[in-house]
C-alpha cells in the first residue's frame, strides 16, 4: 500500500476510524476494506435468499388460503344441500298431513262435520250406514299407508346397515 505522499497522520479520517470506507488508504485499514466488500456481497446474497424464502412463503400462504376457501365453500354447499333435503321432507310431511286432514273433513271428522257433509250433498236416507262404511274404508286406507311407510323406513334402515357393514 503506497502512502500517496501523505504522512500517516493526515490519512486518519475525521470520523476517528469508525467507518472503514472513510479510510481509503493505509495498510491498517486494507483488511477492513476487503471485509466490507465481502460483507456487502454477503448481505446482498442474504437479502436475495430471504426474498426467495418470502416468495416461497407467499406461495404457501396463497395455496393454504385457496385450500381453506375451497374447503369452506364445499362445507357450505353440503349444508345447503342438507337444508334443501330437510325442507323437502318437511314439505312432503306437511302435504301428507294436509291431505289426511282434508280427507277426514270430507268424511266428517275433525271439524267440518255436518257442514262438510252437506256441502258434498251427503244427506238423506241411510246416512249412518254409509258413514260407518266410509269410516271403515278410511281406517283401512290409513293403516295401509302407515304400514307402507314403516316398510319404507325399514328398507332404508336395512340398506344403511348393509352399506355400513359393506363399507366397513
Amino acid at each position: 500500500m503506497e502512502k500517496h505522499g501523505k504522512s500517516w497522520a493526515e490519512q486518519v479520517p475525521s470520523s476517528g476510524g469508525q467507518f472503514p470506507l472513510d479510510m481509503p488508504y493505509g495498510p491498517t485499514h486494507a483488511p477492513a476494506r476487503m471485509s466490507v466488500g465481502r460483507g456487502l456481497s454477503l448481505t446482498k446474497r442474504k437479502k436475495e435468499v430471504r426474498e426467495e424464502g418470502r416468495e416461497g412463503e407467499k406461495e404457501g400462504r396463497r395455496r393454504r388460503r385457496r385450500r381453506r376457501r375451497r374447503r369452506r365453500e364445499e362445507e357450505e354447499e353440503k349444508e345447503k344441500e342438507e337444508k334443501k333435503k330437510k325442507k323437502k321432507k318437511k314439505r312432503k310431511r306437511r302435504r301428507r298431513r294436509r291431505r289426511r286432514r282434508k280427507r277426514r273433513k270430507r268424511r266428517g271428522r275433525e271439524g267440518g262435520g255436518e257442514e262438510g257433509r252437506k256441502r258434498r250433498g251427503r244427506e238423506g236416507g241411510g246416512e249412518e250406514g254409509k258413514e260407518e262404511e266410509e269410516e271403515k274404508e278410511e281406517k283401512e286406507k290409513e293403516e295401509k299407508e302407515e304400514e307402507e311407510e314403516k316398510e319404507k323406513k325399514n328398507k332404508k334402515r336395512r340398506r344403511r346397515k348393509r352399506r355400513r357393514r359393506g363399507g366397513g
